[in-house]
């Protein structure tokens, strides 16, 4: 992946939004690590429930696992003049994909 396109893919507005409910989503849930496999690091689950700041500081920090290991996936439907936001399409990501990156990308610590 270019930088160009993981730059785009970090800062994607759609795509950081259906990441962000994925994360609320996985943590709202009340046994997270059995339904969604997630490491049993619950701290980050109590810490994303206690406030929407402290959800959008997750988003940041699993934004860029997820970027890093989804590079060529994104990359092979990213056009900065024709489809710049590929992210916010479901068709082109499924809520499926985007809450198993999240799972997939979920810190240990």
């Amino acid at each position: 992946m270019s930088l160009q396109s993981l730059n785009a893919c970090v800062n994607e507005t759609g795509l950081r939004g259906r990441i962000l409910a994925a994360i609320v989503k996985i943590a709202s849930d009340p046994d997270p690590v059995a339904t969604h496999g997630i490491p049993t690091n619950t701290r980050l689950v109590d810490y994303v429930k206690s406030s929407t700041d402290h959800a959008e500081q997750a988003l940041n920090r699993i934004m860029w696992s997820i970027a890093l290991s989804g590079e060529a996936a994104y990359e092979a439907v990213w056009d900065p003049d024709t489809n710049p936001e590929p992210g916010k399409d479901a068709s082109v990501f499924t809520d499926t994909q985007v809450i198993n990156a999240v799972i997939n990308n979920w810190p240990t610590s």
